[in-house]
C-alpha cells in the first residue's frame, strides 16, 4: 500500500480559514520557525524510516489557499512579503523531505478545487519564489465548489500551466442527510440540492465514479487519483458534523452497496488511490 503524509503543523487540522501555530512555536521568529518547520519535518520521516515506512509522497501543509502557520506565513493582509515568508516556510519544509529521501514525491495542497483564478494566483506566487514540487493537490466537495465543470478546466489548466500531475486530495459525499451525533452535519439536504446526487450509499458511489471519471479525462494523463476524507466518518470523536459522509452508515457498512461502483470507479484511477483499493479485493 503507498502512503501520503500530511503534515498539518498545527495542533489540530488546517484549512483556509483557520492555520494557527501550534502552542510550542507561538513565539518563534521568522527564522527560528522555518528551522522547526525543517528539523520536525526532517525527524518524522527519519522516524519512519528508522520503521521502513516511509510514505511515497508528503504534504507540506494542507489546504494552504491562506498560507500556514499564520501570521507570519499567513498569504494576504500582512503588510506585504506575505509569499516571501510564506515560500521560506514551505521551502524549509520540502528541503527538509528531499534531505530525507529524494525519491520522496512532494504535493502542495489547496482548497476550492474548482477556482481557477485562485489556483492560478496561489500558484504563480510560489513557483516564481522557486518552491520545489512535484504534484498539485486540490480540495473538492461538489456542494460547496460547484460543478464539474469548474474542477476540470482548473485542473486542465494547473496541470498544462505549472507541469504537475494534479490529484483530487480530500472529496466526500454523503449516503444519508441524518444527524448521527450531537452536532449539525456538514453535509445536509442544502448539499443534496446543490450538488444533484441523492443522499444515499447509491449516491455516494455515483458521485465516486463521476468524480473518477473526470481525473481519468485531464488531458495528457495528468489526473492521477483522488483521497477520500473521510471513509471512516463514523469515528463520531474525531470527525464530528462528518459522519454522514463515510462509508459506513450508523449501524453497518454501505461497502457492500458501493462495492461495484468502486471497482468501475478504479479502472480509470491512478496509483494514489489507495484508500479505494481495499474494496476491490
Amino acid at each position: 500500500m503507498k502512503v501520503l503524509l500530511d503534515f498539518h503543523y498545527s495542533d489540530f487540522w488546517t484549512d483556509p480559514g483557520k492555520q494557527f501555530k501550534p502552542k510550542a512555536w507561538a513565539s518563534l521568529s521568522q527564522n527560528d520557525l522555518e528551522k522547526a518547520v525543517g528539523t520536525y519535518t526532517g525527524d518524522v520521516l527519519k522516524a519512519m524510516r528508522a520503521q521502513n515506512a516511509l510514505p511515497n509522497m508528503v504534504q507540506v501543509g494542507n489546504e494552504l489557499n491562506s498560507g500556514m502557520l499564520w501570521p507570519n506565513g499567513k498569504s494576504w493582509g500582512e503588510g506585504g512579503g506575505e509569499f516571501d515568508r510564506l515560500a521560506a516556510l514551505l521551502k524549509a519544509g520540502t528541503n527538509a523531505v528531499r534531505s530525507v529521501d529524494s525519491n520522496i514525491k512532494i504535493m502542495l495542497h489547496l482548497a476550492h478545487g474548482g477556482d481557477n483564478g485562485a489556483s492560478r494566483w496561489w500558484f504563480d506566487e510560489i513557483t516564481k519564489r522557486g518552491v520545489s514540487f512535484d504534484t498539485i493537490g486540490l480540495s473538492y466537495y461538489p456542494y460547496w465548489d460547484g460543478g464539474f465543470s469548474g474542477l476540470t478546466s482548473n485542473m486542465n489548466d494547473i496541470s498544462a500551466r505549472y507541469n504537475k500531475d494534479v490529484i483530487v486530495v480530500e472529496t466526500a459525499y454523503g449516503f444519508t442527510t441524518a444527524n448521527g451525533d450531537n452536532l449539525d452535519n456538514s453535509f445536509n439536504q442544502d448539499s443534496v440540492n446543490t450538488a444533484g446526487y441523492p443522499a444515499s450509499p447509491q449516491g455516494q458511489a455515483s458521485f465516486i465514479r463521476d468524480l473518477s471519471e473526470k481525473i481519468s479525462q485531464v488531458n495528457n494523463n495528468r489526473g492521477r487519483g483522488f483521497f477520500y476524507w473521510s471513509r471512516f466518518g463514523f469515528q463520531r470523536k474525531v470527525l464530528r458534523g462528518l459522519v454522514n459522509t463515510g462509508w459506513l452508515t450508523f449501524k453497518q457498512p454501505v461497502l457492500s452497496e458501493m462495492r461495484g461502483k468502486i471497482k468501475r470507479c478504479l479502472i480509470s484511477t491512478e496509483k494514489h488511490c489507495h484508500l479505494l483499493m481495499y474494496l476491490n479485493k
